[in-house]
């Protein structure tokens, strides 16, 4: 029987790699808001030297990195509730499977509401849709997850290929990017909201597509069920060759994507074939590579070690929609043209710090939220009651 420190500690390495994606997640989403602009102005926006280094810091610390964690994360999680509902109602496992789906039906409206209200490249929809598709043929058994894990892993390769060689075959030949204004552009609220569906529907369907996602979301669900996962965070499993192949693959993809950037991949004015067929080929090394490899950072990362940063990672970590939620809302007052405004001109080093300084700001509020005797964030809170009532219109 686990102590109720050592399931403390377990949860806290959890909230503490979730947490460290989230800021990774600012940091992705703040220079994706800088595209939209640069793409509107025809700006290249890496003007400084200073400039340069957010992109590479941006470009090799957190994309490709932070958004495997928490897709890995969620299937754990899924599988942590399922445990817990149906450990509730041993009797009737009907009921569990449908608690489960009514929280999943709430974080797609959530997702929804935030795609269209505030930043249509957001992605809690479409993790809300993947568990749902799920859910709807649950895998009972390991076997039949394993097979699942295996059609998406095949899909992925498959997608993978296409792109590489898809890519390959546009030669040497580079290509301007067509001038587009996002919504972050529009002169008026109303103006930039009418935008949001178009762009909510594009980067949902896309995001909800990609087999990467779906394989990382599968290998946590049975790694979860399986109790793989809890038993490797409490130290009794070491998967010492696991980390190491997941160090390799980061280190392999990093290098890969650097040879793409200095072939300019990362020049978002410009189509260039062969840079994005080596970005593509980088993309599955660095997506497993850093899922690994920030798990394993955050399972060694005890309390005694920069503790103060730690629980702002960790309150992050257990507040996940309210930070996310959050760093949209301060997007979208400061960027969008028809409110602050501050836009492309700014530079990425600017975005970076916007991003970094809102993170701290939202976690600070975590923690002091947490502190004072809440179990759950703002945001986690409404999550939790829009189910309740979901599911009870449902009985």
């Amino acid at each position: 029987m686990m102590t109720d420190s050592a399931a403390l500690e377990r949860y806290d390495a959890m909230d503490l790699a979730r947490g460290m994606a989230l800021l990774g997640v600012a940091m992705i989403n703040v220079h994706a808001i800088a595209r939209g602009w640069m793409n509107h102005y025809s700006l290249d926006l890496a003007t400084s030297g200073l400039d340069v280094m957010a992109e590479y810091v941006v470009g090799m610390l957190f994309a490709h990195r932070a958004v495997p964690v928490l897709a890995f994360l969620l299937g754990v999680g899924v599988a942590l509730q399922w445990r817990r509902l149906a450990g509730e109602v041993p009797e009737n496992p009907a009921s569990a499977l449908s608690q489960l789906r009514s929280r999943y039906i709430a974080l797609c409206l959530l997702g929804v509401a935030h795609g269209l209200l505030l930043w249509p490249g957001e992605i809690v929809a479409s993790y809300g849709l993947i568990v749902l598709l799920i859910l709807a043929r649950w895998p009972k058994d390991a076997q039949r997850l394993k097979a699942w894990i295996e059609v998406a892993v095949g899909l992925s390769l498959l997608l993978t290929v296409g792109m590489v060689f898809g890519y390959a075959s546009g030669g040497d030949q580079v290509e301007s990017m067509p001038a587009a204004a996002s919504s972050f552009a529009a002169p008026t609220v109303g103006a930039a909201l009418a935008m949001h569906l178009k762009e909510f529907l594009f980067a949902g369907i896309s995001q909800t597509l990609i087999p990467d996602v779906w394989v990382l979301v599968l290998i946590g669900l049975w790694l979860g069920q399986s109790g793989d996962f809890e038993r490797w965070l409490k130290g009794e499993v070491a998967a010492k060759t696991w980390i190491q192949l997941g160090w390799a693959a980061l280190m392999v993809g990093s290098l890969m994507e650097l040879v793409a950037a200095q072939r300019g991949a990362w020049d978002y004015l410009s189509y260039v074939p062969q840079a994005n067929s080596i970005h593509s080929l980088a993309a599955p090394l660095t997506m497993a590579g850093s899922a690994v490899v920030l798990l394993s950072i955050a399972r060694a990362w005890r309390i005694d070690r920069i503790a103060a940063l730690r629980s702002f990672f960790i309150a992050a970590g257990r507040t996940p929609l309210t930070q996310f939620f959050g760093q949209s809302l301060i997007f979208a007052i400061v960027f969008n043209d028809s409110l602050i405004g501050w836009h492309g001109d700014m530079g990425r080093a600017m975005y970076s710090l916007v991003a970094l300084l809102s993170f701290i700001l939202l976690s600070g509020f975590a923690r002091a939220w947490l502190a004072s005797g809440h179990q759950r964030g703002p945001v986690e809170l409404m999550w939790m009651a829009l189910a309740k009532w979901i599911y009870d219109c449902g009985k």
